[in-house]
């Protein structure tokens, strides 16, 4: 089955996006909980 180049490129643009989405959150999740620890500790 082949698709047209824009499903590839939005399939491609939405994955990249999620990864994104995911790293920026893991780092903020770890960023928070330091926080937290150093101000509760």
């Amino acid at each position: 089955m082949r698709l047209p180049a824009w499903v590839w490129c939005a399939i491609a643009g939405g994955v990249t996006f999620a990864l994104i989405v995911v790293a920026v959150l893991t780092i903020a999740a770890h960023a928070l909980d330091r926080t937290l620890v150093r101000a509760l500790g």
